[in-house]
């Protein structure tokens, strides 16, 4: 198959995909469904894709990719990166998704790969586990601050690694 092919194929894929996640659950999405809704052969998908796993990675990378501003202000500001994925065309499968965990996990850990392949930092890993000490203690707390509403404190609890007074 020649690269323009493929490259339609998995365009046409990942589409049918984005669709399918604005509507439902990714766990209750199947690779048939995706078949058949695309219009691409069953034996099609699974030539370019080893299942609806590596298809969700695949899609991650292609759809951050899309965003350079992403990446670039990931280093400095994460909450206010993953905050402006919220104004993107992202933002219904990630209303969507919101609640699915399976989905959550499989985007943290494809965005992880995503980022560290692009940035090549070898304090990108130590700089994500900062991150979810700052989502882990946002939990303890109720949730009180919102990632796209509040992104601005996240980001500075980051920065300067102390977590503000509370009440409770």
């Amino acid at each position: 198959m020649t690269d323009m092919r493929r490259e339609r194929t998995d365009n046409i894929i990942f589409d049918t995909f984005a669709e399918l996640m604005t509507k439902k659950r990714f766990s209750d999405i199947t690779m048939i469904e995706i078949s058949r809704k695309s219009f691409v052969h069953r034996n099609t998908i699974y030539k370019h894709f080893l299942d609806k796993y590596d298809l969700l990675g695949k899609f991650m990378d292609r759809e951050l990719s899309k965003h350079d501003d992403f990446l670039s202000e990931f280093e400095e500001s994460p909450f206010k990166a993953v905050a402006s994925l919220f104004g993107s065309d992202l933002q219904p499968i990630i209303e969507k998704q919101q609640l699915d965990m399976e989905f959550t996990r499989l985007v943290e850990e494809s965005g992880a790969r995503v980022l560290y392949n692009k940035i090549k930092d070898p304090n990108l890993i130590w700089n994500l586990g900062n991150i979810s000490s700052v989502l882990m203690w946002n939990q303890l707390h109720g949730n009180k601050l919102d990632i796209v509403d509040d992104y601005a404190e996240l980001d500075r609890i980051y920065q300067t690694k102390k977590f503000p007074e509370t009440d409770d």
